[in-house]
């Protein structure tokens, strides 16, 4: 486990984090060698990716500068791959305002909630000056946005995308950077809060669903102002729990209803923020579970799956299976969990400058039986994720400028993610 994993593990957020040695074939005198914790090979993973087009993520073709923004943040909390992650955040602060303002697009007078709340949260978490970051003053930005009501909203010509999660993450931001986050936007974030316990995603909405995956997100939010005590927050997390499967699965909303990834990944931060440790240790066994071991060719290992389907798929895969941009999505939106780690600790303070790649002292062979996440106990000839020891867009290239623009909105952050993709 990396001094890191070990540090951030404190308080109420303890796990019970175990290591489990990679296993030489029967009969091969081989020696296992030091084992890679699960949340540094998913780091690992993160920072070959990374490493593709030297330091930003690509989806269909143009920089995603959303996601990079996630793989950074997902490399403070595992503490590995500084080094790329100083590169990305150096690579994001030159095409800042291509991300916040749609610059990328040619929209040069708009500016996003949520890409400016993200794009702030990753200065902290990188210890850079969050008022000149790429010469932006992210602060003065974000907080420009804030409406009488108390909402977060988008300026722009095109509509306005912004939902929970860039709120929450604009409530996170501003709490971290300054101290404090203006009482009216968490008042606002409240009372998106349904008679359930969640949260709905979309406040322009007459009607209240919740939505788990802003409710993980609002509750990191509240607890960042108020604390865990909050009554909205006790009653979010005690939503979350309901929704928790005895394998430690959840899912979204609507079309992400089935247990994945991403949607627990969410939720394990919200857990881990509010001190909810036995449920926070749940979703990391499942995470665990849908993470490629040695079975899976080097270039995929330490990746997470967005659910068991597509692990099948990569397993039947063999040799021939590849990353992709789904696996890349689910891997940086579940590494925080993993490490132990929540939006309102996450920190490049201690982080190693390079990664530790597994290593297999056996062949692997693609073993006909894929995870069974109802089965934590499985045994490891069984399950392939077993080999990794536990431990702690740019998506409408082809529907013209307005749709493009969804995407630098906090409202694309969930879409990317309802298509099985990355917050």
């Amino acid at each position: 486990m990396s001094t890191r994993s070990t540090r951030r593990l404190t308080g109420a957020a303890v796990l019970a984090l175990t290591a489990l040695s990679l296993t030489p074939a029967v009969g091969s005198a081989a020696t296992a060698p030091a084992p890679v914790s699960a949340a540094d090979a998913a780091g690992g993973y993160i920072a070959r990716q990374l490493a593709v087009t030297g330091s930003h993520f690509v989806t269909y073709a143009s920089p995603d500068w959303g996601l990079t923004a996630d793989g950074i943040l997902a490399l403070d909390a595992v503490g590995v791959g500084q080094a790329q992650a100083t590169a990305s955040t150096a690579d994001l602060s030159t095409h800042v305002k291509d991300y916040i303002t749609g610059e990328q697009w040619g929209d040069k007078g708009s500016l996003y909630a949520g890409a400016t709340a993200k794009t702030l949260n990753v200065a902290v978490a990188q210890k850079a000056d969050p008022r000149a970051f790429g010469g932006v003053d992210l602060v003065a930005d974000l907080t420009s946005l804030l409406q009488p009501s108390g909402r977060f909203s988008d300026r722009s010509s095109y509509g306005d995308y912004s939902n929970a999660f860039g709120q929450s993450l604009a409530i996170i931001g501003l709490t971290r950077s300054t101290g404090s986050a203006p009482t009216s936007a968490v008042t606002f974030l409240k009372a998106q809060q349904c008679p359930d316990g969640g949260f709905r995603l979309d406040p322009a909405t007459t009607s209240c669903t919740s939505d788990p995956d802003a409710t993980s997100m609002a509750v990191q939010a509240i607890i960042a102002a108020n604390g865990s005590s909050d009554a909205a927050a006790v009653r979010g997390l005690g939503f979350l729990a309901g929704k928790l499967g005895a394998d430690g699965g959840l899912g979204g909303g609507t079309p992400t209803t089935a247990e994945n990834a991403n949607s627990a990944g969410l939720a394990g931060q919200a857990f881990l923020a509010g001190g909810r440790t036995a449920a926070a240790r749940k979703v990391q066994a499942y995470v665990a579970k849908l993470q490629y071991g040695c079975a899976f060719p080097a270039t995929v290992r330490g990746g997470i799956a967005y659910d068991q389907a597509a692990y099948s798929r990569q397993l039947a895969l063999g040799a021939k299976a590849v990353p992709t941009d789904q696996d890349r999505r689910s891997t940086t939106q579940a590494s925080l969990v993993l490490a132990g780690s929540d939006l309102l600790t996450v920190t490049s303070t201690g982080a190693a400058a390079g990664t530790t790649a597994m290593t297999c002292t056996r062949t692997a062979t693609a073993r006909t039986t894929s995870p069974t996440p109802s089965s934590p106990t499985s045994s490891p000839t069984a399950v392939p994720a077993a080999d990794l020891p536990f431990t702690g867009t740019n998506l409408f290239p082809l529907l013209g400028l307005g749709a493009l623009l969804v995407v630098l909105g906090a409202g694309a952050m969930a879409l990317s993610r309802r298509q099985g993709a990355h917050r």
